[in-house]
């Protein structure tokens, strides 16, 4: 299994129906792929992680370099990992606008999330998949719906 982290800085506005139509393709090619992560956007930029066999992650992320509505990618993460994070979301999303309000507060991440990363990015999707997957154990409502059925 393998994981792989990137932001990138939108190269013009895009609109929410078409975000909207490109995660309704990226989820039908990532189930198709084994593909599975999670997309965190907001008017200038993109958060997107992931997770899959290696080189099906590496051909999405490559065909993601080449589209027009990226520019400036980083990749924060790369490696091997156990397991997946986002296991039951060929592609989770959801947007930033106002995340800023949330601090990334350590005793909200476990003991092996702590130890594993210290990336900030990193540490924000553990936020949000503890808050949406699990809210019961984190009574912090980061977001308020799943929006990958």
């Amino acid at each position: 299994m393998f994981r792989i982290l990137y932001t990138s800085r939108q190269t013009g506005p895009i609109s929410e129906a078409e975000l909207q139509a490109m995660m309704a393709a990226s989820r039908e090619r990532n189930r198709a792929d084994g593909i599975s992560g999670m997309l965190l956007a907001d008017d200038q930029s993109f958060l997107q992680l992931l997770e899959g066999e290696a080189a099906a992650v590496k051909r999405t992320y490559e065909r993601i370099e080449r589209h027009p509505w990226h520019t400036g990618i980083e990749v924060l993460l790369e490696e091997d990992v156990a397991e997946r994070l986002f296991a039951d979301w060929s592609m989770g999303y959801a947007r930033m606008d106002g995340i800023h309000e949330f601090a990334l507060v350590d005793e909200q991440l476990d003991a092996s999330e702590q130890a594993s990363h210290d990336e900030p990015a990193y540490r924000l999707l553990c936020l949000f998949r503890r808050a949406v997957l699990l809210p019961a154990q984190t009574g912090v409502p980061l977001l308020p719906e799943r929006r990958d059925p």
